[in-house]
């Protein structure tokens, strides 16, 4: 969470950031990969995309990407 809203998951020991169109292509062409899960047989995709290795261990691109992550706007779902 950041100022209430949450930008960032953790599932079974895995980090995963929140991210918009212009972050999912930030993120995938760095390595990151769609937290996803099964429901009826079927593949979802979610908005938050894990957080590749190499991410991790280089403080300086992690603070901007939660920082990216953490200024998206929340959409509510009508």
């Amino acid at each position: 969470y950041r100022n209430g809203k949450i930008f960032g998951i953790l599932i079974n020991q895995e980090c995963y950031l929140k991210a918009d169109d212009k972050l999912k292509k930030i993120y995938t062409e760095a390595g990151a990969r769609p937290f996803t899960y099964d429901r009826d047989g079927k593949t979802i995709a979610m908005k938050y995309y894990k957080i590749p290795d190499h991410i991790i261990g280089d403080k300086e691109t992690l603070t901007q990407w939660a920082l990216w992550s953490s200024a998206l706007p929340v959409v509510r779902k009508k």
